[in-house]
């Protein structure tokens, strides 16, 4: 075995990891992608695959201590006397059994007395019903000291370096590019230079030439009828915010490639996420909305753009959940979040982003308008409320990922920009006029 293999099985070795055994069949594959998403993005916990028992057991054996629970999905009854004793490590591992609810009644009695083994009916899976699935994991994991992968955020530095490698947990969580990680420590730093950007950009000629594409295109260079810039004159002309932020679109735009399983309409996706940080600019920088504070253009930019980078993720890693959420908001009848929550409150687009931006390391605001841009709290930030609007003025302009979604605003953040529902529509066509054929262009222009 390669070095680089090794070392890998290593420090998998010793990682927490769930594991899940189940059959083949549609019902079951269902199960085991809402216990994949709860698993990682809830308990940040490395999800390991088994189709059979046997197969189980050397996982099991592998792992040894490092497995901390065990889920079981089939539609056959299980030995009580073999297998549930293996699996559980001898009650010393939270075991599930999820069997459809005819054949949990038939063992339920046989496991009453079984410790740490805990039964669950497929049909209790989903819903915002009492007891669902993730209130009976949330109840075990309690019992048995498993805690949330956020349960510590913002607690002292070695519970954050823990928390950073329970992240790499996460297989199904996508890496941004380096460069829009370096742009992003390099925006917060308070000393950067054009030349240092300069730097940065011209070390990916690639980059480069695509960011050249886009400045030099009518709706930057090519507006004056000039001859096309250079990338020194760009960065003269349009400042080191604005050219660092088209290349972080343009490296985000181009990194995502999608699985080919996947139907998620990638173009729709960027259509709304540019719409918004556009929408976004407009409303703070002409003051079409006032926040309670200031917020930096690099903010608001890459929050607006990654708002609904949870969608993104599952959209590729989960299409058949990803599907299944959009057939709850047909015909408008509710938002994207609202068909979430009809399916389990337990794991959402908003968390899966809050996630991914702290393993991108991104400013706590940033964090906070992406974890929040639908359900904000009382008291919700001035980049959380810009995020909000834009959000949702998008999807008035027929900006959406879908046509037909709801929009709902939040009492609180109008309250807190002193708005009322009847100011919406003045706001909406002031944007029209101006924004919906620019947005359309750059994005066919990020994306040739």
């Amino acid at each position: 075995m390669p070095e680089e293999e090794a070392a890998t099985d290593e420090i998998d070795e010793i990682r927490d990891c769930a594991l899940i055994v189940y059959q083949e069949g549609a019902p079951q594959k269902l199960l085991f992608n809402f216990l994949n998403m709860l698993l990682s993005y809830q308990y940040g916990l490395l999800v390991e695959t088994a189709d059979d028992l046997i197969k189980g057991g050397r996982a099991l054996r592998k792992r040894n201590r490092n497995t901390r629970c065990v889920f079981v999905i089939q539609d056959r009854p299980l030995n009580i006397d073999n297998a549930i004793p293996l699996l559980s490590q001898q009650g010393e591992t939270p075991l599930f059994l999820l069997f459809p609810a005819a054949l949990v009644e038939a063992q339920r009695d046989a496991c009453t007395d079984l410790d740490n083994v805990f039964l669950c009916a497929w049909e209790a899976t989903f819903g915002n019903r009492t007891f669902t699935l993730a209130r009976l994991v949330q109840i075990a994991f309690e019992e048995n000291g498993i805690r949330g992968l956020l349960d510590d955020l913002g607690k002292e530095d070695e519970v954050n370096q823990q928390l950073d490698a329970r992240l790499q947990n996460i297989d199904t969580l996508p890496t941004l590019p380096a460069i829009v990680l370096r742009l992003m420590q390099l925006l917060n730093r308070p000393k950067t230079s054009l030349q240092d950007l300069e730097k940065i950009l011209s070390s990916d000629p690639a980059m480069t030439l695509k960011i050249m594409q886009v400045v030099n295109s009518p709706a930057f260079a090519g507006a004056s009828g000039e001859r096309e810039w250079s990338l020194k004159e760009a960065l003269a002309r349009l400042g080191m915010k604005q050219v660092a932020t088209i290349a972080q679109q343009v490296a985000l735009v181009n990194c995502f490639v999608k699985p080919r399983e996947s139907d998620f309409d990638l173009h729709r996706f960027w259509l709304h996420s540019m719409g918004c940080a556009v929408i976004a600019e407009q409303l703070y920088t002409q003051r079409i909305i006032r926040t309670p504070s200031k917020i930096r253009a690099e903010d608001y930019w890459i929050a607006a753009l990654l708002h609904d980078s949870g969608k993104l993720v599952l959209g590729f890693f989960y299409p058949d959940w990803f599907e299944r959420v959009v057939d709850q908001q047909k015909d408008g009848k509710n938002s994207f979040r609202e068909a979430e929550a009809q399916l389990s409150e337990a794991i959402n687009h908003e968390r899966i982003g809050q996630i991914l931006m702290l393993k991108a390391q991104a400013g706590l605001e940033v964090v906070e308008a992406v974890s929040q841009h639908h359900e904000p709290g009382e008291f919700p930030g001035s980049l959380t409320c810009l995020v909000h609007m834009a959000d949702n003025l998008s999807k008035e302009l027929g900006l959406g990922y879908s046509l037909e979604e709801k929009i709902v605003y939040s009492p609180d953040i109008l309250r807190t920009l002193k708005l009322e529902e009847k100011d919406i529509p003045p706001l909406k066509e002031k944007l029209r006029e101006t924004i919906v054929e620019e947005i359309n262009k750059q994005v066919e222009q990020y994306l040739q």
